[in-house]
Parts: structure tokens; sequence; C-alpha cells
């Protein structure tokens, strides 16, 4: 075997044991990956009763919608009280 075809052979075995060691690692990573994405289901489930993304995205929506309503609400219940409090103002004052 020549010279040359000996260092192609040693450059190409060196690159394919990187590649090989990067896709551990990309494995491992997805591994871990995985591991969370159930943490994070089993959470949505247990908290909310929710099954998957979709589930969660609608129930989120949801709960702001009616924190927006309850907001809405509150507002005008504070000012309706400013209001009254003003009026027993202007009387005391008469």
């Amino acid at each position: 075997m020549a010279k040359d075809e000996t260092k192609v052979l040693e450059t190409t075995a060196e690159r394919i044991m990187e590649i090989k060691e990067e896709l551990e690692e990309a494995k491992k990573k997805v591994s871990n990956l995985e591991g969370q994405m159930e943490v994070i289901k089993k959470n949505l489930k247990d908290e909310f009763g929710v099954k998957n993304l979709k589930e969660a995205v609608a129930k989120r929506d949801s709960l702001q919608k009616r924190a927006d309503k309850l907001g809405i609400q509150i507002n005008q219940k504070l000012k309706k009280l400013e209001e009254i409090m003003e009026e027993n103002e202007a009387e005391d004052d008469e």
C-alpha cells in the first residue's frame, strides 16, 4: 500500500471516529431532551389536566381570556366605587 493511500485511510478513519463521537453526543442530547419533554408533559397533565401542547395552548388562551374579563370587571367596579366615593365626598362638603 502506498504512503498516500495509508494517509488517506488514516484521515478517513479519524474522521469516521469523530463522526461516531458526534453521533453519540447527539444521541445523548436527544435522550436528555426527550426526558425533559416527558417531565414537562407530566407536569402539564398533573397541574393543568392537559395531554399535549395543543391542549396546553387552548388552556392558556382560555385562562388568559378569563383573566382579561376579570380585569375588566374589576376596573369597572373600581370606577363605580370611585364615583360613589366622590358623590359621598360631595355630599359631605354640602
